[in-house]
């Protein structure tokens, strides 16, 4: 039966999950996976793998049998090999026997927790923060982990994106649309003890993108990618305890879509601010004395590069002084 499967994923070689999870249409069919490049007389493994639904769900199937068979593969290039009633998998039996790890997810200490807003130019900055915990059943290895970046910034406008776990920062992979973050961790990934947690946070600098946002969320339960070390099976972690997303907008939600739900930041405009430099002291004008300096202003720009196409100067002296002062010049000091 349909029900005793959650989704339908496709994998790459080393087991990390590509696009978005899938459910089954009414034609017991779904099309999974994202675009992806094979360089010519390379090859590449995909793998169709399937999610369960909670233990307690699926006692009803018990001894049923699941069996995929690949339709088609969507690519301009031509496709041979395909027989016409597609490639049949492997049949497997469900199981309600097996205890298998558990997985828990709440927000992490490092989160902002909150929308605020931050200038560009910002460096090494914390846009989320998530803390993974797993259960009393078995060591958990944490594989990958995909954000998504559902602001209205572009990929230009955030450089150096990091994932950080325990102090070290692992590269991200941007996806073709700009929009996923993925960390795929090195080895068999991060071994967290029996009821262990990693604290895992997404970091990076702000180059651009004045009067938008950036907001770094998890959209689904499967882009954090676990497997239990005793069974090696794949662990869905759990739906959290929050029930909504708050006015705070960080909340580990009972939907799947997101399932956390990051701090929005606000990409602030530039400013500029213009002060008396005090490095100009009042002083006596000598008489036919050159490039005598009269004032200084310190100027400071933050948040963006600014063009400045003018500056308007406003001599106020007293008496007959301004006909004795000539060739006015501006020095960048």
């Amino acid at each position: 039966a349909d029900a005793a499967i959650d989704s339908v994923i496709l994998l790459d070689e080393a087991g990390n999950q590509l696009g978005l999870k899938k459910t089954l249409n009414s034609d017991h069919q779904a099309t999974v996976g994202e675009s992806f490049t094979v360089p010519a007389g390379q090859t590449k493994i995909v793998t169709v793998a399937a999610n369960r639904v909670a233990k307690s769900a699926t006692q009803a199937y018990q001894g049923q049998t699941i069996s995929f068979t690949v339709k088609g593969v969507n690519t301009s290039a031509t496709v041979m090999g395909l027989p016409t009633l597609g490639l049949v998998g492997t049949t497997h039996t469900v199981n309600d026997s097996l205890t298998i790890g558990s997985v828990t997810v709440a927000r992490g200490a490092l989160d902002p927790g909150s929308s605020v807003t931050k200038e560009v130019g910002v460096t090494a900055y914390t846009f989320a923060s998530i803390k993974v915990t797993a259960g009393s059943a078995e060591r958990v290895y944490l594989k990958s982990i995909r954000w998504n970046q559902v602001g209205s910034v572009s990929g230009s406008d955030l450089a150096n994106i990091k994932t950080v776990v325990d102090g070290t920062s692992y590269d991200t992979t941007l996806s073709a649309d700009g929009k996923y973050y993925s960390t795929v961790f090195p080895g068999s990934g991060l071994l967290m003890e029996k009821g262990g947690n990693k604290e895992v946070s997404v970091k990076g600098d702000i180059v651009g993108g004045s009067l938008r946002t950036v907001n770094f969320d998890i959209a689904k339960r499967t882009d954090i990618y676990t497997i239990g070390e005793t069974y090696g099976y794949g662990i869905l972690p759990d739906f959290g305890t929050g029930t909504a997303i708050t006015a705070d907008d960080s909340e580990v939600i009972t939907t799947d879509d997101p399932y956390y739900d990051g701090a929005k930041v606000t990409v602030s405009a530039g400013t500029v601010t213009v002060s008396t430099w005090t490095g100009v002291p009042a002083s006596n004008i000598a008489i036919n004395l050159a490039d005598q300096v009269l004032g200084g202003w310190s100027v400071d720009v933050k948040g963006e590069a600014v063009s400045v196409s003018s500056l308007k100067i406003t001599i106020a002296p007293t008496g007959d002084a301004l006909e004795h002062i000539s060739q006015i010049s501006l020095v960048d000091a």
